[in-house]
């Protein structure tokens, strides 16, 4: 009954304001200050980027959980089920909850106009209120200066990086895009970057606030990595730690500023060496190139969207130079599909395309296969395309192709493009009754 109301609730709130997104942080302050929410009553770490948002709240999470802290956080957007967006104290909330939540801030919310993700990030702090925390880590959905979760003043903030994305909303350059998402930072307070080459307006923005910055390869970072662990130092310390679970050199990036922002918390929090290295070593999120056996056959799945994604994910691949890369795949026709698949095309040996039919943001399969084969063309490097008349078809031909191969070519296959492409192919594994291993 509770997953019912919950999935009622969602359809409401995608009618109740008239654009899915509005940034701006008049009409969710207003709803929080009468509900009683500002400011939250423990310290809040902030963490905002282009990419690499997600694994690095995760990372905090796992260390203050480490330490014995009652943790909240929030992720976006989700995979399979709304309630992996708000976090409490390592699980995701019960869809109960959010509709208690939900319930409470419609009675307070008077005509105030809410869109579907500011009533999340509002039933976020709901729960953590209820909940009596020690520490809430929050990832920002979209900018920061405007975005929801900036309504709360950062005891810690965080940008993982500046890379071009979500260009109708926050700009067409990277300097524009810095603007918009150091306004997470507050004045006196520290500031975390793992950007390795901010825009000057990440640098500007932080002066000009009186941030107390740390600054990636200069402050802290990491040197030293092999298959098994990694050094991070910082300007007190250095100590060796496990390698995450997700994989690619930039997870060090991340982990490194969630470290580095979970020692800047205020007191009394800390977290010592062995909070860390167990916290780091257990953290994990899905579908971060995330690697799983489907009928016997290995799978990656990766929610990256942009270039700069992409461009980390081939880099990953590159050392499997001997494999047979499958990829399926859908972009949402707002993103830099060009730019996308500039760098996909470099390393997938075939392609399998299919229709998101129930989304109508998504690049139709048909200008997606034409889009794919300028690409390889471009390369210098063409594949193998096959189109399917929806997205769940194409992942069942590659993994029938793949198992095809198996015996001489090591086949993978790669679904990427999308939160909603991985969130359709894992939804159609647990529909088909797939054997899945990790």
């Amino acid at each position: 009954m509770s997953e019912a109301a919950l999935a009622t609730w969602l359809a409401r709130l995608e009618t109740l304001h008239p654009r899915p997104i509005d940034l701006g942080l008049e009409r969710v302050r207003s709803v929080a200050e009468r509900a009683g929410w500002c400011p939250l009553p423990c310290p809040v770490l902030i963490v905002g980027g282009t990419n690499g948002k997600g694994s690095t709240v995760t990372y905090a999470e796992s260390i203050l959980r480490a330490a014995g802290y009652r943790t909240g956080a929030t992720i976006s957007p989700h995979l399979l089920s709304f309630t992996e967006r708000i976090r409490i104290d390592g699980q995701d909330a019960s869809a109960a909850q959010i509709c208690e939540a939900f319930a409470h801030i419609e009675a307070v919310r008077g005509d105030c106009s809410l869109t579907y993700f500011e009533f999340g990030v509002l039933a976020a702090a709901y729960c953590f209120v209820q909940a009596q925390l020690d520490v809430i880590v929050l990832e920002v959905g979209l900018g920061g200066r405007l975005d929801a979760t900036n309504l709360w003043d950062a005891d810690v903030a965080v940008l993982t990086n500046v890379a071009l994305d979500h260009a109708d909303w926050l700009g067409s350059t990277r300097e524009a895009i810095g603007r918009e998402k150091v306004g997470i930072a507050r004045p006196a307070r520290p500031a975390v970057i793992a950007d390795r080459a901010p825009p000057d307006t990440v640098i500007e923005g932080l002066q000009a606030m009186g941030a107390s910055s740390q600054w990636i390869a200069h402050d802290f970072g990491w040197r030293d990595a092999n298959e098994d662990t990694w050094q991070y130092f910082d300007g007190e310390t250095s100590m060796t730690l496990p390698r995450p679970r997700m994989p690619g050199d930039w997870q060090l990036d991340n982990a490194s500023a969630a470290i580095t922002a979970v020692r800047r918390l205020p007191a009394p929090i800390h977290v010592s060496e062995h909070h860390i290295a167990e916290g780091i070593g257990s953290a994990f999120i899905a579908g971060r190139l995330e690697s799983l056996w489907v009928e016997g056959v290995e799978c990656c799945f990766d929610v990256g969207h942009n270039p700069a994604a992409a461009q980390a994910g081939v880099q990953t691949l590159q050392a499997q130079t001997s494999r047979h890369v499958i990829a399926v795949a859908a972009i949402m026709s707002d993103k830099d599909i060009s730019g996308v698949l500039a760098h996909w095309c470099t390393r997938v040996d075939e392609w399998f395309v299919g229709d998101l039919a129930s989304l109508p943001r998504a690049l139709p399969s048909a200008a997606l296969a034409d889009a794919i084969t300028e690409a390889c063309t471009a390369a210098q490097r063409p594949a193998a395309q096959h189109q399917c008349a929806s997205l769940q078809q194409a992942f069942s031909a590659a993994l029938t192709q793949a198992q095809a191969l198996s015996a001489y070519r090591a086949p993978l296959v790669l679904v990427f493009g999308s939160f909603y492409t991985v969130a359709a192919v894992r939804k159609a594994i647990i529909d088909a009754n797939f054997s899945v291993a990790q």
